[in-house]
């Protein structure tokens, strides 16, 4: 029986390069990078490089990345935590089809209080312009609307979202 895996939006294999440059930490310099032995500190020095790296090809400063063990913590750790640096903001845009992990981001900030205008799609998944723009205010924390949806497939047109903000 042959397989076929259609869910590479969910994971896929290691790419071989990447499986090259982490094979030495995931057999050897496997230590905790918060640790201060030998093999804890190696692996900080290799974080650290790593971080100086990616802020170089990012064009931002390397105290400017978070490094987060998922997806799904990455978008708590954004929209909650911008959320908390702008209190006065209580407003969130987003769509009936992002992804779990944002709309059980929102949906924990709606039972704080805030309000969520959750954009209706087309058929194909497409929001519409006229709505977002609508919905827009100065009260408005985020708009959050999944580039690349994970379960249809819709890829939506940023350039256009970004081009008919207020």
């Amino acid at each position: 029986m042959k397989i076929f895996d259609l869910d590479h939006a969910a994971t896929t294999p290691i790419h071989p390069l990447v499986l090259d440059a982490m094979w030495p930490f995931l057999k050897l310099s496997y230590g905790n990078p918060s640790s201060i032995h030998e093999l804890g500190m190696t692996a900080k020095r290799a974080i650290e490089q790593s971080r100086k790296q990616i802020a170089s090809i990012l064009n931002c400063e390397p105290n400017e990345l978070i490094f987060t063990g998922s997806g799904t913590e990455a978008t708590n750790l954004a929209i909650k935590g911008y959320a908390s640096k702008h209190p006065n903001k209580k407003e969130i845009i987003t769509t009936q089809i992002e992804h779990a992990a944002t709309l059980r981001t929102v949906q924990y900030l709606e039972k704080q209080g805030y309000k969520v205008h959750y954009l209706k799609v087309d058929h194909e998944g497409f929001i519409d312009l006229v709505e977002l723009r609508s919905l827009t205010n100065p009260n408005t924390l985020v708009v959050s609307i999944i580039w690349g949806n994970n379960e249809i497939g819709t890829i939506q047109d940023l350039e256009s979202i970004e081009k008919n903000r207020p």
